[in-house]
């Protein structure tokens, strides 16, 4: 084989390259999903995997054997560098192996789909209209993804898409129509609210709202956003963005009377964005459990960032917020606020006592001020990666049929399309 007739060097050098890119891979699909992240954060990130993909790509065929040996445990991470290696190489027969990898083991899906976003277009683009055109759901699936995460326009096909047969499809069709901002789709939203699938019925409401309905699709957002059966993380940020502060206020009211724990009304404050809400949020910064979130939507809210020296805080000494070591210890669950600063309540509080005359109660505030067009592109710049995600949404709102902004796109990309903002 290729990979025994390389030196020992060699061979240590590129078996590096595919652990690193892995990893980096698999860190990244993370932290783009995440909180905490900032723009600058994903610069060195980047640029890493371009150079390992590019020592991989150089390395030919060798390359490919240890790719292919550290498939034996295959990883979101994995199918990721290789996904991308594939699209690079214009090698068809290498791609169609990573889709039925992550056809057959759907956990490293997300890679497969962050490779194809990551990649730049013109290696992608074959690929995805052929896989558009195809009888296969799953192609079909992949293909709009791609053209998704491009924002790149499928064209008069997207319409057919919406009511395809395969509901993943369907959902992902609509959600591009949203993405892309194509006006002319949301009739085709609008009829998908009676959806028998209840994951398309909620991807038609929230791409109706960000094409400018504010009447069917509002309402199906807040029913679904109240529906206990329903888990999906992405109705009440949008229905509490799209909302005016009143309404807004409602809905976290019901919120606080329909949940045990006061986490989602502490997040969803952040989007209404009232300073009513400064002072509470404050107070539950003395629970240990509620602190770096409740720190986190009041940066939202008045701008002022925990991380600085005079607000930050320490974290409680004997506390541990995720998983433990102990092999027999029954809780697995991941702490939700990893990352984020832990706020010192009674400097959070002289800062907010100070600064409170500065906010008008009753109107929208995000990072500071009421959302401008000016302050959202500086957030898409400066800000964490969920007010960045926030931001993005709102210049939608703003201005329906503009196409959303990818939080998630390789930092080239992203700085490219904030410079034509």
């Amino acid at each position: 084989m290729t990979v025994k007739k390389t030196s020992m060097q060699v061979l240590a050098v590129l078996q590096q390259h595919v652990d690193d890119s892995t990893v980096l891979a698999a860190n990244r699909m993370t932290s783009v999903k995440g909180r905490v992240a900032r723009l600058g954060q994903f610069v060195a990130v980047d640029r890493r995997l371009r150079a390992h993909f590019s020592g991989l790509c150089r390395s030919g065929k060798t390359g490919w054997a240890l790719c292919d040996e550290a498939l034996e445990s295959p990883s979101g991470g994995l199918i990721f560098t290789m996904t991308v290696l594939a699209l690079e190489a214009q090698d068809g027969d290498r791609l169609e192996s990573m889709l039925a990898i992550a056809r057959a083991i759907p956990d490293t899906s997300s890679g497969l789909l962050a490779a194809f976003e990551w990649a730049e277009w013109h290696y992608v683009a074959p690929f995805a209209r052929d896989m558009l055109a195809s009888d296969d759901d799953y192609a079909r699936w992949i293909a709009i993804e791609a053209f998704d995460a491009h924002r790149v326009d499928p064209g008069p096909s997207l319409s057919r898409l919406t009511s395809d047969s395969s509901a993943p499809v369907r959902t992902t069709a609509l959600r591009a129509a949203g993405h892309l901002g194509r006006k002319d789709l949301l009739a085709n939203c609008l009829a998908a609210l009676d959806d028998e699938d209840v994951a398309v019925c909620g991807q038609a409401a929230r791409s109706a709202v960000m094409l400018g309905d504010r009447l069917g699709a509002v309402d199906a957002l807040e029913l679904l956003a109240f529906d206990p059966k329903i888990q999906d993380c992405h109705n009440l940020p949008l229905l509490l963005q799209v909302s005016h502060t009143v309404s807004g206020n409602e809905v976290l009211r019901r919120l606080q009377a329909s949940q045990q724990s006061p986490r989602q009304w502490i997040e969803g404050s952040a989007y209404v964005g009232d300073c009513a809400a400064v002072q509470p949020l404050v107070t539950c910064m003395r629970d240990p459990l509620l602190a770096r979130i409740a720190g986190d939507s009041f940066a939202q809210i008045t701008g002022a960032e925990i991380d600085n020296s005079e607000l930050v805080g320490a974290a409680p000494i004997g506390e541990s917020f995720g998983p433990s070591d102990d092999p027999d210890d029954a809780y697995v669950a991941m702490d939700p606020d990893e990352g984020l600063p832990w706020p010192n309540q009674s400097a959070v509080q002289a800062w907010w006592t100070a600064a409170a005359h500065q906010f008008t109660p009753g109107i929208r505030h995000f990072m500071g001020s009421a959302p401008s067009w000016h302050g959202l592109v500086s957030t898409l710049s400066f800000g964490r990666q969920h007010q960045r995600s926030a931001a993005a949404r709102q210049l939608c709102l703003m201005a329906p049929g503009r196409p959303l902004f990818s939080t998630a796109a390789p930092v080239w990309r992203q700085i490219r399309a904030i410079e034509q903002l």
